[in-house]
């Protein structure tokens, strides 16, 4: 039963880092699609002062501080957006560390072998048919009643 908690825990955090993951692509999309609108806003400024210096027409200051306010703004939700970004890896490191499996490789002949959740982790163990007691995979004897497990 235990085991089975485990696995149930185990996906759990697995599912849960995935939708983190997605969150932080979905995250970085939008920062690149911030950062492209700036250099968009940018590049109007420039052609607003590139034209009105070819013209000999005065520079429009209300323009420009319009177009100065909306990449103030988009720099606040990029550094917003940064913030969450960072959260959401520290959380995804974390979930990271809460995932532990360490199943140790068995051959298919051994009858006798049950998968439990042990201070190593989840690994097999040959129980006794006569007491029960859980024994190493590789055990020729019962280390609680001296059972041959070769018989």
């Amino acid at each position: 039963m235990k085991l089975f908690k485990s696995i149930r825990h185990n996906a759990h955090n697995l599912a849960e880092n995935a939708k983190k993951n997605v969150d932080v692509k979905k995250i970085e999309f939008a920062i690149k699609g911030v950062k492209k609108e700036n250099t968009l806003l940018y590049a109007q400024i420039g052609k607003l002062v590139y034209t009105c210096k070819k013209s000999g027409k005065p520079i429009v200051s209300k323009e420009i501080d319009d177009l100065c306010a909306q990449i103030d703004g988009n720099r606040i939700k990029v550094a917003n957006l940064e913030n969450k970004l960072t959260e959401l890896n520290v959380q995804n490191k974390a979930a990271d560390e809460d995932i532990s499996f360490n199943v140790e490789p068995i051959s298919k002949n051994e009858r006798d072998l049950r998968l439990v959740r042990t201070d190593e982790g989840v690994r097999f163990m040959k129980f006794c048919p006569n007491c029960g007691g859980a024994n190493e995979p590789d055990s020729d004897v019962c280390a609680s009643c001296g059972y041959n497990f070769k018989n």
